[in-house]
């Protein structure tokens, strides 16, 4: 074997390693993606959640103040 055909077939062969290496780091670019993606639509849920839990004890604070008050004011009035 000539030493041109070696050194082409030591270029060919680091060609498919580099693309070998492109193609498994867009996969891992990928798959890293869709992970971040997800935990981030996790969180969101949460949070939403959470935040609709928050909302509703709000809502029954109120209307103990509420209830509080009205009820103040009827005993001021008697």
């Amino acid at each position: 074997m000539s030493e041109l055909s070696r050194r082409a077939e030591v270029i060919a062969y680091q060609k498919d390693q580099l693309q070998e290496a492109k193609a498994k780091a867009q996969l891992e670019i990928t798959y890293e993606k869709k992970k971040c993606e997800n935990h981030l639509e996790q969180v969101r849920e949460r949070c939403y959640i959470a935040e609709q839990e928050m909302r509703r004890e709000q809502d029954v604070i109120n209307n103990q103040i509420f209830f509080f008050f009205y009820q103040m004011k009827f005993r001021f009035i008697i």
